[in-house]
């Protein structure tokens, strides 16, 4: 039987699958994301509080959409996490994800060349003392 919790939305108990909202709230979100898509469409260079007031989506969720990389827009006002640059979408500049995509893999080759953790002894493996 899936995990009950409670909708972060709604603060309904639903059936946990991955998601931190019940299937009422998904279908909501997803009907304000397109409502927000296509009034990006229309009208690409409105302000994020503008479009806020215009759609009736709360900024605060408009943002998120940006921060996750659903949405792209060029007065989005996000910087990146890492160095502060203005990006139109996402965490991170263009810059600091190939870095951080470029470190991230060096660690995987890392682990790869001494490969797994290694006790030396057997007590300390076997979750003994």
């Amino acid at each position: 039987m899936p995990e009950l919790r409670n909708c972060q939305r709604c603060g309904r108990p639903y059936p946990y699958a991955g998601s931190e909202y019940c299937r009422d709230c998904l279908r909501e979100i997803d009907r304000q994301y397109d409502l927000v898509r296509e009034y990006l469409r229309n009208e690409p260079d409105v302000g994020i509080e503008e479009l806020s007031a215009r759609t009736g989506v709360d900024a605060a969720l408009i943002l998120r959409f940006l921060r996750e990389g659903r949405l792209v827009h060029a007065k989005s006002g996000l910087t990146c996490e890492r160095c502060g640059a203005a990006i139109p979408s996402g965490r991170f500049c263009a810059a600091c994800a190939e870095e951080l995509r470029a470190a991230l893999s060096g660690a995987k080759d890392a682990t790869r060349f001494y490969g797994a953790p290694r006790y030396l002894d057997d007590r300390r493996r076997d979750g003994g003392p």
